[in-house]
C-alpha cells in the first residue's frame, strides 16, 4: 500500500513539473498588486463548485510545500552558488523545449515555433546541452511556454471547474487533462522509457520541482499573507492560465531566474 502510494505521489509531483504550485503565476500576481479577493472573488468563485473539498487539498498542499518541498528548496537556494542554480534552471528549460514546440506547432504559431526550434539548437549545441543560454543572450530568442491544456484553450475548449490536486496544486478539468497527455507525449519522458530509463524521468521530476519552488518565494509569501489564501491563489491561477490562452508573456519554468534577468 505505501509503495502504490509512492507512485501516485510522484506521479502527480511529475505531473506538477511543467507547472509547479505557485510556478507559473508571478507575472499575474505583480500585474494586479495583490487585490484578487475584491476584484476577482465573483469570477474565481463562478467555478468552484466543490469549493469545500478543494480547501481541504490546499490545505493537505500548504503542509506538504511547507514540510517537504519547501525546506528542500531552501537547502537548494541558499546552499548552491547562483551560477551553479542558473546553470540548472538552464538546463531544465532546454528538457522542456521540444514539448513546448509541439504545442507551438498544434497552435499554428508559426514564429514561436521556429524560435523554439531554434532555441532548442543554438542552446544544446553553443549552449554545451543547455546549461547555457546563448539563443537568448546572442540571438534575443527569449523563451516561452506552452503546453497541451494552453492548445486545447486556444480551440476554445472551455476550462471546466476548477480543481484543487494534491500535490499539483491549482488546475481545472482541462488544464489537468492536458498534464496527463503532456507527461505522456513529452520527448524526454518518451526516451527515457524506451531506453528503460525512468530514473532520469523521476530524476528531471525532484530537481524541476525544487528548482521552480525556490523560484516563487515572493510569490508565495505574498499568497500566504492574503487575507485568502485560497481565494488569492484560485484568482491567480484563473487570470494566468487566460493570459496564457491569449498569448501573454508569464513565468515559468522556462523564464530566466531573478539573477538572470
Amino acid at each position: 500500500m505505501k509503495h502504490k502510494y509512492f507512485i501516485y505521489s510522484f506521479f502527480l509531483l511529475a505531473l506538477s513539473v511543467n507547472e509547479s504550485p505557485g510556478y507559473g503565476f508571478s507575472s499575474a500576481l505583480s500585474d494586479v498588486d495583490g487585490k484578487y479577493e475584491e476584484e476577482y472573488e465573483d469570477l474565481s468563485a463562478v467555478n468552484d463548485p466543490i469549493e469545500d473539498l478543494n480547501r481541504s487539498i490546499f490545505a493537505f498542499n500548504q503542509d506538504f510545500d511547507k514540510y517537504l518541498l519547501n525546506p528542500l528548496a531552501e537547502v537548494y537556494d541558499e546552499g548552491l552558488p547562483e551560477p551553479i542554480k542558473d546553470r540548472v534552471h538552464s538546463f531544465l528549460s532546454n528538457l522542456n523545449i521540444p514539448l513546448i514546440f509541439v504545442h507551438d506547432v498544434l497552435q499554428a504559431e508559426g514564429e514561436q515555433s521556429i524560435d523554439s526550434l531554434a532555441r532548442f539548437l543554438i542552446n544544446s549545441t553553443l549552449g554545451l546541452g543547455g546549461l547555457f543560454d546563448p539563443a537568448a543572450e546572442l540571438f534575443d530568442l527569449q523563451p516561452h511556454t506552452s503546453d497541451f491544456g494552453q492548445t486545447l484553450g486556444k480551440y476554445g475548449v472551455d476550462e471546466g471547474a476548477y480543481i484543487m490536486i494534491p500535490i499539483l496544486g491549482p488546475s481545472n478539468i482541462r488544464d489537468f487533462t492536458g498534464k496527463i497527455i503532456d507527461f505522456i507525449i513529452d520527448p524526454f519522458n518518451y526516451l527515457a522509457r524506451r531506453k528503460h530509463a525512468s530514473y532520469l524521468i523521476y530524476t528531471r521530476t525532484g530537481t524541476s520541482a525544487v528548482d521552480a519552488r525556490a523560484n516563487v518565494k515572493a510569490l508565495w509569501t505574498r499568497v500566504n499573507n492574503a487575507h485568502d489564501p485560497y481565494v488569492t491563489l484560485r484568482s491567480i491561477y484563473r487570470q494566468n492560465r487566460e493570459f496564457m490562452i491569449q498569448g501573454d508573456t508569464v513565468v515559468g519554468l522556462d523564464s530566466p531566474r531573478p539573477s538572470e534577468k
